[in-house]
C-alpha cells in the first residue's frame, strides 16, 4: 500500500512539473474559415449561356454536317460537355502535384487540348476507341520555360530519382521511332505507350517503376452526348 502511495505521488509530481513545459507546446489546432474570393475567370451565368448558344449557332450544325448520319442512319449529335467525378479531379491534381515535386519543377498551369476521337473502331495502340468521331479535350499540366508554358510528363534520371521532360521533346521521339520502325504500340509497358495512352495516366500506374516515362495527360472524360441528353445550358 505504501509503494502505491508513494508511485501516486511521484505520477503527481511528475504531471506536475511536466505542466509548464506542456503549456510551452502549441495546441493544434483546426485551421481557420478563411473567406476565398472567387478567381477573376469567373463568369456569369448569362455570359455562359450565351456562349453556349453561340456554339450552338456557329458550330453545331457544321459538325453535324461534316461528320455525318451514324451507321445506324440516326442523326450524329456533336459532344456538348465531358464530366469527370470530383474524386478523380483531386486525384489528378495530387498526382501531378507528386510528380512535379518529386522531378523538382513547380507546375505553373493546366493547358486544355481540343482533340477528337477518330473515325475508326481502334487507336493505332489497339486499344478501343468509345467516342468514334466526338470531339474531346485532354488536360496537361505545365512548366514555365522562357516566359511560355509548356506541357511535361516525368521520366526515370538515371539515379533512382524524376524528372521532367516536354511532351513536345517526347513526341519528336516518338516520331523518329516511328520512322525508323522501333515503336511498338502493342506492348503497354513500352515507354513511348505509357507515356501518352490515357488509361496509363493515373488511374494505374503500378507497372510503372523509376526508369519509365510517367504521363500527366487526363482524358477519358464521360462525354455528353452520346447518350443524347439535356444539358444545364439548355432552356
Amino acid at each position: 500500500m505504501r509503494r502505491t502511495q508513494k508511485n501516486l505521488k511521484l505520477l503527481a509530481f511528475l504531471f506536475a512539473i511536466s505542466i509548464p513545459f506542456m503549456s510551452c507546446v502549441d495546441p493544434v489546432q483546426k485551421p481557420a474559415n478563411e473567406t476565398v474570393d472567387p478567381p477573376e475567370e469567373i463568369i456569369s451565368v448569362v455570359q455562359a449561356k450565351e456562349m453556349y448558344e453561340s456554339y450552338e449557332d456557329r458550330r453545331i450544325g457544321i459538325i453535324r454536317q461534316f461528320e455525318g448520319p451514324n451507321p445506324d442512319g440516326s442523326a450524329f449529335e456533336p459532344t456538348r460537355y465531358g464530366w469527370y467525378d470530383y474524386e478523380t479531379i483531386k486525384q489528378y491534381l495530387a498526382y501531378i502535384e507528386q510528380e512535379a515535386e518529386q522531378a523538382g519543377v513547380e507546375i505553373s498551369g493546366l493547358k486544355f487540348y481540343f482533340s477528337n476521337y477518330p473515325d475508326a473502331e481502334t487507336f493505332e495502340d489497339g486499344n478501343p476507341i468509345a467516342f468514334r468521331k466526338q470531339n474531346s479535350f485532354f488536360l496537361t499540366p505545365t512548366l514555365s520555360q522562357n516566359g511560355n508554358h509548356v506541357a511535361f510528363l516525368t521520366t526515370g534520371n538515371g539515379e533512382g530519382g524524376r524528372q521532367a521532360i516536354l511532351v513536345k521533346d517526347k513526341i519528336r521521339e516518338i516520331g523518329k521511332a516511328r520512322e525508323q520502325g522501333k515503336l511498338d504500340f502493342l506492348d503497354s509497358k513500352k515507354k513511348y505507350y505509357s507515356a501518352f495512352h490515357p488509361k496509363m495516366l493515373l488511374l494505374n500506374i503500378s507497372f510503372q517503376d523509376e526508369g519509365e516515362d510517367r504521363s500527366l495527360i487526363l482524358n477519358e472524360a464521360n462525354l455528353i452526348p452520346p447518350p443524347p441528353q439535356n444539358t444545364d445550358m439548355d432552356d
